[in-house]
């Protein structure tokens, strides 16, 4: 049986030409904020999808502190606060119909390959998480309450050790960790894209 790494060795970006000329000219590749990705859309969906994540989590009796926390968090980021998370998105292939439709309807599209390992080498100086986006219509509530739920834990041990934080710094630890969540979900009528990403905290 062939096992598949479920690390692609190769990424590719879409783009178009001058946003390759950009790359070449700069030498460099530009992460934008999750709050304006291309796909509006995307962000709303996952932050749609958090309510019923709240809603479960708060029914749990160890996580019912965290509710006016998470409530305040995620009005923040509904509101038009900005993530405080920068991705750059490529697709394991590099000939991928839905994206060539998304950068080539009106100017012509290019697909830029990169190896992952090397890329990963260069952004480990800022921390980049590489990851898989999870398409889901339905259970993205779930998947994000899970998520949370584990980030969740991550900060209640942190008290412990620590002492109790303040409230500010609980809201700022945990937007923190909400930015980072949100870019991994988009609804599933993009599946086809097959997109992964490199994501920046900041």
């Amino acid at each position: 049986m062939v096992v598949r790494d479920p690390l692609p060795k190769k990424i590719s970006h879409y783009t178009t030409l001058q946003g390759l000329q950009g790359i070449v000219q700069s030498g460099c590749l530009w992460a934008s904020n999750a709050s304006f990705l291309n796909d509006k859309a995307e962000l709303q969906h996952a932050l749609r999808a958090s309510k019923g994540a709240i809603r479960k989590l708060s029914s749990e009796a160890t996580f019912k502190q965290w509710q006016p926390t998470l409530k305040r968090v995620f009005a923040d980021l509904e509101d038009g606060g900005l993530s405080d998370t920068y991705v750059a998105c490529f697709c394991r292939s590099d000939d991928n119909l839905s994206q060539w439709r998304g950068y080539s309807v009106k100017t012509q599209g290019v697909s830029v390959t990169f190896g992952r390992e090397e890329l990963a080498s260069r952004l480990k100086p800022e921390k980049a998480a590489f990851f898989e986006v999870r398409y889901s219509k339905h259970s993205t509530a779930s998947k994000l309450s899970s998520a949370l739920t584990s980030e969740l834990r991550d900060i209640a041990q942190l008290d412990e050790l620590l002492g109790s934080s303040s409230e500010d710094l609980r809201y700022k630890d945990l937007r923190q960790r909400v930015s980072a969540l949100l870019p991994r979900f988009k609804h599933l009528g993009f599946r086809d894209e097959k997109e992964w990403r490199f994501a920046i905290q900041r």
